[in-house]
This record gives structure tokens, C-alpha cells and sequence, in this order.
């Protein structure tokens, strides 16, 4: 759900492309001030929830509504080594090799208005035998903070149609 997507870079560039595009531009000059202590390994937990907090709002489809950031606490070591991972496994091809082969039933769900865009959902899914794919219209990145209910609709119809096809 919202993930970034199976190929390279999975839509992470085009992500923060499109938090930072409304920001003010003192907020965006905080932001590389953060971005370049992260870079330089100086950064701190409170850079980085103040980071998150300045994009926050523009992870819902409409930031002026959107739901208040909840407390954060941030893990700088096991955040580093996720994100040295997910960069190592887009370089080896891993999902883009390794969804091919399941033959699980699988759900993509993004939202329409994420700021990952939705074509990465479609191409992952596209990967993936059988797979189903779900936008979610006028949704952000957090469709259950911005439309709650939304998804326990949306699955629950997406097994009443499976149960169905399979009888």
C-alpha cells in the first residue's frame, strides 16, 4: 500500500520532488540544511522529525486539511540501514526478478494524489502474475487518516469478488 514502487528508484526522487514542490522557500531552505546534515551523518532525531514535519501536510491530497503529524520517534541507525537496503535492492533488481515468480494473490493500493506517483504502483503490479490494482481517487498517501473506512471497503469488496470468480 503506497509503497515506493519495485523498479528503480521506485518513484523516491519523483516523492520528494513533489513534497517539497508547495513549500515555502524558507521552508525549503530548512529542509536542504537538513537534507545536508543527514548527507554529512550530523543529523539528529529532532532534524529529522522537524524534517518530516515541515512535508508532512503534503503527503495528503490536500495539505491545508491534512491530519496533524502524529508524535514521532525516529531510529537514526535502523532508518539509515533501511534505506541503504531498499537502495541496494533496487540496484540488484530483487523485486523486478522476484515478483515475476509468485503466484500469490496480491492487492496494490495506492492513492491516487500520493506523492509517489501512481504509475509506480502500476508498474510494480504489472510485475506481478494476477496481480490487482487499486487507486484510490482524490486519496493521498495516508488513505486511512484521509478517508477512514476507505480501504476496509476496498478490500472487503476485493474479496466478495474473489470469492466469487472462484466458485
Amino acid at each position: 500500500m503506497d509503497t515506493l514502487g519495485a523498479l528503480p528508484d521506485g518513484g523516491a526522487a519523483a516523492m520528494g520532488e513533489n513534497l517539497r514542490r508547495d513549500l515555502s522557500e524558507a521552508a525549503r531552505a530548512r529542509l536542504a540544511e537538513l537534507d545536508a546534515h543527514e548527507e554529512r551523518g550530523e543529523t539528529n532525531v529532532e532534524e529529522q522529525v522537524e524534517g518530516l514535519g515541515l512535508v508532512w501536510p503534503y503527503y495528503f491530497a490536500e495539505p491545508s486539511t491534512a491530519s496533524p503529524m502524529p508524535p514521532m520517534r525516529f531510529d537514526l541507525e535502523g532508518y539509515a540501514a533501511a534505506w541503504a537496503s531498499v537502495k541496494a535492492h533496487f540496484e540488484l533488481g530483487t523485486l523486478e526478478r522476484g515478483l515475476p515468480a509468485l503466484k500469490v494473490p496480491a492487492v496494490f493500493v495506492h492513492g491516487e494524489l500520493d506523492p509517489i506517483p501512481a504509475e509506480e504502483a502500476r508498474r510494480s503490479a504489472a510485475l506481478l502474475p494476477g496481480a490487482r490494482l487499486e487507486i484510490l481517487a482524490g486519496i493521498g498517501h495516508f488513505p486511512w487518516l484521509e478517508s477512514p473506512g476507505i480501504l476496509r471497503r476496498m478490500l472487503a469488496g476485493v474479496i466478495v469478488e474473489s470469492a466469487s470468480a472462484s466458485r
